[in-house]
């Protein structure tokens, strides 16, 4: 398809039903994969089709607009806000009541700063630095999926401006100078899907390509042989729908091999057209009236299955799904006839009145935000609210969890002295390290890792003697094989080389569920345990986690903790005391992961040392009741009462590898 001279008013104006037919199977493949269907594991990438749809349409109006005298930045600015804005707050305004009601007050806390950096279009920075997308617990996030509507808002920021820029001083090079913006943005997240992928995931640099390949469309002719158009819309809707099968969470994306899925769309869109067969599948009705919808369907499918796994249903198993889907896409209906078209095509005279009623909606919506927020004010409340939401056994149950969960309450734990703990390294950790280097006289135990070296750390605090000098280096969804950029590994690697001489030992301790997938590829998922052949060994990360260790023990012992048994069980109000115990599937997968990760580095001459403790915590299974104490707190981590049960198994094992 080579570039032609900019398309008339007439083709730049005209509605193509078949582009919302294109929504339909983009915005289906989210749900469903959002939902758990293992055929659908590169359905992710429908948001991906949905950038290059906007790039496509964006520019199109733009252009349009350019071209008769029409355009003005305000005027876009106000029918972007007039598109995202309704839909978006009526639907956050429908969930927080909700979450107020089902949410922990900690939980809830999340939850309302998540709402507000939607509301901002900051959710792609919010998730980037606080969990991965396709992390286990992203499942419980009703609001992870906004991440790509704060992309394409950030998106319509600049590009506006910068295709204006481009037409009037540099009219004849504007599809080569936006091929160039693609390449560099293509090339940047081949980099950064290596070198840092969750930033690659979630944020906007890196998705510009997709934008402008559908942008580029514009500015490219098809070819006149129908047989050719033909062809190639057949192969660009094969390839997109094949995507959605064959892709998964393990493959890197975006980066080059996301050309595929992308450029099959942009194929779609140029060659697809009415004339041919896959522009007339496309533009049929029931694909356009998804396609019409596809926005409020995708606000409100990940609310309404957080829901339900909150209340133990599985979207993916048996009739929830479909029924979940159903339900889905007739509140997206009722939102898109009564909220969404209402202030998309205001009568004449009435957008005054209409942009009025947005702003109160608006307002509405901060000042809940803003009142939430103020949440110490209001946890008893809260918690009153949730607890009259359960009856009987079921109360009961939250009660008994409220006593024994105490992990989030607690914290870490601090003697005020030489037992302590840092979620980075900073001056005043490193100020307190130098003092009780001096004042103990002795050199320090460092514990290193994620969420689960939080645990280690403080199971081992809970039962240390008066002498000891622990430090734990440790935070949550921090492991060296997918750190995030509040990490601190490239940084404790140089605190470790200057003050060696006062590290006794260092150990690395993270969650094993990350080195396990289910059969979609999909590392720290619950449906790796959900039974006995669920489960697959993710051997990538293990490389990378013994490649920084072997440069750890360059300057101190250096010793890699096997992985603890996790519950694996959804703590719910609707569980009873006598289905509180370790997932069977899940103690047979750690269990296995643990005797491979030993064979492979338990002997490792010059290197770190690799110690398994999965022996040693036997007796702690299949309960997860002894005595008065819930020993997990959710379905991965230790609860304070655990965490001292715990410790005094993990002292003599750690003094043998020492």
């Amino acid at each position: 398809m080579p570039p032609t001279s900019i398309k008339n008013n007439a083709a730049a104006t005209m509605y193509r039903p078949e582009i919302d037919g294109l929504r339909a199977l983009a915005v289906t493949s989210v749900i469903l994969f959002h939902a758990g269907f293992s055929s659908f594991s590169g359905g992710f990438i429908g948001v991906d089709v949905f950038f290059v749809i906007s790039g496509y349409l964006i520019t199109r109006i733009l252009m349009s607009e350019m071209r008769s005298g029409e355009f003005s930045l305000l005027n876009f600015y106000e029918r972007r806000a007039r598109r995202i804005l309704p839909a978006l707050l009526f639907v956050l305004l429908a969930c927080i009541p909700i979450a107020w009601v089902n949410y922990r007050p900690v939980i809830f806390d999340d939850y309302i700063k998540d709402t507000i950096s939607v509301v901002i279009f900051i959710s792609n920075f919010r998730f980037w630095l606080t969990r991965g997308y396709f992390e286990a617990d992203a499942d419980l996030n009703p609001l992870i999926h906004t991440w790509s509507l704060a992309v394409e808002e950030q998106y319509y920021l600049f590009f506006p401006i910068l295709l204006l820029i481009i037409y009037r001083r540099a009219l004849p090079r504007l599809p080569l100078l936006l091929a160039l913006l693609a390449l560099a943005s293509l090339a940047l997240a081949e980099i950064l899907s290596v070198t840092a992928p969750q930033a690659n995931f979630y944020l906007l640099p890196t998705r510009i390509w997709e934008f402008v390949a559908g942008a580029l469309c514009n500015f490219l002719v098809a070819p006149s042989s129908r047989w050719r158009r033909e062809v190639l819309a057949a192969i660009g809707l094969l390839t997109v729908l094949a995507s959605f099968a064959l892709f998964n969470d393990q493959d890197r994306f975006p980066a080059l091999i996301s050309v595929f899925p992308v450029g099959a769309t942009a194929l779609v869109i140029g060659c697809g057209g009415r004339d041919t067969i896959v522009g007339r599948l496309l533009a049929w009705r029931p694909f356009v009236w998804i396609g019409l919808i596809s926005y409020s369907a995708y606000l409100w499918h990940q609310p309404l299955f957080v829901a339900a796994r909150e209340r133990g249903v599985d979207p993916g198993e048996g009739w929830h799904g479909p029924l979940l889907i159903a339900f889905t896409f007739a509140l997206a209906y009722l939102s898109w006839r009564f909220v969404e078209q209402p202030f998309r095509t205001p009568s004449k005279g009435g957008r005054r009145r209409n942009l009025r009623t947005l702003g109160a909606i608006a307002l509405a919506c901060l000042v809940v935000l803003v009142a939430s927020r103020v949440q110490r004010e209001f946890r008893t409340a809260q918690e009153q609210a949730y607890l009259a939401s359960l009856i009987g056994e079921r109360r009961d149950f939250y009660r008994f969890l409220q006593r024994h969960q105490a992990r989030e309450a607690n914290g870490r734990i601090d003697d005020g002295a030489c037992v302590f703990s840092t979620d980075r390294i900073h001056a005043e950790f490193v100020a307190r390290f130098k003092a009780c280097s001096k004042t103990k006289g002795r050199r320090a135990i460092i514990i290193l890792g994620d969420s689960h070296g939080i645990d280690v750390f403080n199971a081992l605090a809970s039962s240390s003697g008066p002498d000891v000098f622990l430090v734990g280096v440790v935070r949550g969804g921090c492991r060296v094989h997918d750190a995030r950029p509040t990490c601190f590994y490239d940084e404790f690697l140089d605190f470790l080389a200057t003050h060696r001489r006062d590290v006794a030992h260092v150990y690395y301790h993270q969650s094993g569920s990350y080195f396990l997938a289910d059969r979609a590829g999909r590392v720290d998922s619950s449906r790796a345990f959900a039974g006995p052949d669920e489960y697959r060994f993710a051997d990538s990360g293990a490389a990378e986690v013994a490649g920084y260790l072997r440069r750890l023990a360059t300057f101190a012992p250096t010793t890699w903790i096997g992985p603890l048994y996790e519950a694996r069980i959804n703590f719910g109000p609707w569980l009873t005391h006598d289905a509180l115990k370790f997932n069977p599937y899940a103690l047979t997968a750690i269990r296995r992961l643990d005797d491979r990760l030993g064979a492979r580095f338990a002997a490792s001459p010059g290197g770190f040392d690799y110690l398994s403790v999965i022996e040693t915590l036997n007796p702690l299974t299949p309960a997860l009741v002894h005595g008065d104490c819930l020993i997990a707190s959710d379905m991965d981590h230790l609860s304070r009462c655990g965490e001292k049960i715990v410790g005094p198994m993990l002292w003599p094992l750690l003094s043998q590898a020492r």
